[in-house]
């Protein structure tokens, strides 16, 4: 695949930081994104030759706080 690394975020608490505590009253939860990659397979009758192909790719890139929803 290319790109052959990609950096994924992780939201590293349950509940958000406020004032320098966290605050469960709200929720981290990831942003996601997509991204294009192509994706390299070796041609099947000559291995020196590559089929490359687009695709995508969703991933976490950062976090965000959110208000639970309220069950009902």
């Amino acid at each position: 695949r290319i790109p052959a690394k990609i950096l994924v975020a992780e939201c590293l608490y349950e509940g958000c930081i406020v004032n320098k505590h966290e605050d469960k009253t709200y929720n981290s939860v990831p942003v996601l994104a997509t991204i294009t990659v192509l994706q390299k397979t070796v041609c099947p009758g000559n291995p020196r030759h590559y089929l490359v192909t687009v695709d995508s790719v969703t991933i976490p890139v950062a976090c965000t706080c959110v208000v639970p929803r309220k069950m009902i």
